[in-house]
């Protein structure tokens, strides 16, 4: 295992586990419905740590209705995660699907990942901003995770 990706699984199991740790508000149930806030603010978490070149991912997988055949409906999933040096995948939410068990997904290849299709990427996290009500969040996983790198931009 290279170190980028050892160091990425280890930044992004901790920012989960203090993730989990929020019982009310919007993070409460962490991981379902949450990939969005999660992967920018771990995305604003990674820059701050030195990763550069974060990319957040926005896509869809379509679900197939048995009535239709195989033709895309309009029902779909929607999922957020990061992508890092335009080579590591960086999930920390995939295991809210039910064909994804795995809590934290730091790889350079997905099956999981290849099923969804690209709808948008932002190419530099710091072109995402933290939302005002989960600025506080951010601060105290911050602290929580002992860094003093103040608000992000």
């Amino acid at each position: 295992m290279d170190s980028n990706l050892e160091q990425l699984l280890s930044i992004s199991s901790k920012y989960r586990k203090q993730l989990q740790s929020f019982t009310t508000g919007d993070l409460a149930g962490f991981s379902g419905g949450t990939c969005d806030i999660s992967s920018i603010m771990l995305g604003h978490y990674l820059y701050s740590q030195g990763f550069e070149n974060i990319m957040v991912i926005y896509a869809v997988r379509w679900k197939i209705d048995p009535a239709y055949g195989d033709n895309k409906t309009q029902s779909s999933y929607t999922h957020t995660w990061l992508k890092v040096n335009n080579h590591y995948i960086v999930d920390i939410t995939a295991d809210q699907f039910p064909d994804c068990k795995t809590e934290v997904i730091v790889t350079t290849q997905s099956n999981f990942h290849d099923s969804f299709e690209e709808k948008t990427a932002i190419n530099n996290i710091l072109d995402e901003t933290i939302p005002n009500q989960y600025i506080e969040t951010y601060q105290s996983i911050d602290k929580e995770l002992d860094i003093s790198t103040g608000q992000p931009a």
